[in-house]
């Protein structure tokens, strides 16, 4: 079963649902729904799966490309999708925004700066966000550790139910 859709719901919820259909399909699917222009730098010719939904395009379209391995430089209304492993831009400089997703920029600067990253990332707390300078495979190793260290604790929900029974009633 081959399935895609991005659509913008009444509420301006975008859902994007895929199913073993081509990347660069996807791609042109979210270029129509978020008025963005997408630009590649990089093979997206390839099946993917995928199903997310939120109500900011700019989210979808870097959750969607960090899970198939790519990377979304935002330049005003484009994005430059490139790939980590086949970057051929090695030695330009580019700027990313990374948005945290469970944590404020506060908490993980405790963190950040146990790490020897060699992009730039200057963290600016009015908008809860990470300025990323740097080449592809720097801002790819910043992004990576904070998404390591921005992720949410496993956490379980335990349910339970007291009865008293007494036989024959």
């Amino acid at each position: 079963l081959h399935l895609r859709h991005v659509k913008v719901l009444h509420d301006g919820l975008i859902e994007l649902k895929a199913n073993n259909v081509w990347a660069i399909e996807v791609f042109e699917d979210l270029a129509k729904a978020t008025g963005y222009d997408i630009q590649y730098h990089c093979n997206v010719n390839y099946k993917v799966t995928a199903h997310l939904a939120g109500y900011d395009p700019l989210y979808i379209i870097d959750e969607f490309t960090y899970q198939n391995g790519l990377l979304a430089i935002k330049e005003q209304n484009t994005f430059q999708i490139f790939s980590y492993s086949e970057s051929n831009a090695s030695d330009k400089k580019f700027i990313y925004i990374y948005s945290p997703r469970a944590a404020d920029i506060k908490l993980l600067d405790k963190y950040i700066r146990n790490f020897s990253l060699t992009a730039k990332i200057t963290g600016y707390e009015e908008i809860n966000a990470y300025i990323i300078t740097g080449t592809i495979a720097e801002i790819e190793e910043a992004v990576k550790t904070l998404r390591i260290i921005d992720s949410r604790p496993k956490q379980v929900s335990i349910e339970l139910l007291i009865v008293e029974y007494q036989h024959g009633k």
